[in-house]
């Protein structure tokens, strides 16, 4: 009989997780009995071992090379673990933040595709809260942003065009949200001053007053939003 631990949840359903481990975690309301889910174990034994198979594969092939998956990741200055939920039950591979961890959550461990559903999932929150940070100075500030999108910009965290077109880094995501504030505050006070004159910076302290601190923890600390995932 497959080996698992048996968690007793109040899931409606059975789940069974593989660990980055092989371990086989199985996830059960209590209405369920222990001969049901050995039941249910068993029709799943198949699946269950070509998903060790491929963990161990991967594991071999790539060990050293799976950064995303051994060291914390930053999300809003925080730094989380990145763990990988594999049940049957999933038909698409998706990514996202649930308590303490960064979970990605497929049905077989594919590297290249997890790496590419963490980036997305980067990028989407990005999108989202610097759509928000936008949203509170934009009427403060008194400029009007046409659009903004979401980039992978090498040398530049932010950027604005005479046109009210901003773009920004989506990395800005790992920084905690005072240095986002401050990238946001910058790009638009750019919209009123196309320029890093006297009055560009007395603009931008105007509505940061922390603004250096924030600008010192991009140049000292940003290196460590450039966390190789892909």
């Amino acid at each position: 009989m497959l080996q698992y631990e048996l968690r007793r949840t109040k899931r409606k359903t059975i789940g069974i997780k593989i660990e980055l481990d092989g371990a086989v975690i199985v996830t059960a309301p209590s209405r369920f009995s222990e001969k049901e889910i050995k039941r249910i174990v068993k029709e799943k034994e198949g699946w269950i071992k070509k998903r060790q198979e491929d963990i161990k594969r991967a594991s071999e092939e790539l060990a050293g090379d799976m950064a995303f998956l051994k060291d914390k990741l930053l999300y809003l200055g925080q730094p989380y673990f990145v763990d990988v939920v594999l049940e049957p039950e999933f038909y698409k591979t998706t990514a996202g933040l649930y308590g303490e961890k960064i979970y990605i959550m497929a049905q077989a461990f594919d590297e290249m595709e997890m790496r590419d559903v963490l980036e997305q999932w980067y990028r989407s929150e990005a999108k989202r809260i610097i759509a928000d940070r936008i949203a509170l100075y934009q009427p403060e500030i008194g400029v009007k942003v046409n659009s903004f999108r979401i980039k992978d910009q090498k040398t530049r965290w932010g950027s604005a065009s005479s046109k009210g077109n901003l773009n920004f880094n989506w990395r800005l995501v790992m920084a905690p949200v005072e240095v986002i504030d401050y990238v946001v505050i910058h790009e638009l006070c750019h919209l009123r001053e196309m320029n890093h004159s006297k009055q560009f910076w007395s603009l931008v302290e105007q509505y940061d007053k922390e603004y250096k601190k924030h600008r010192e923890w991009l140049k000292k600390k940003g290196r460590l939003l450039e966390r190789r995932i892909k």
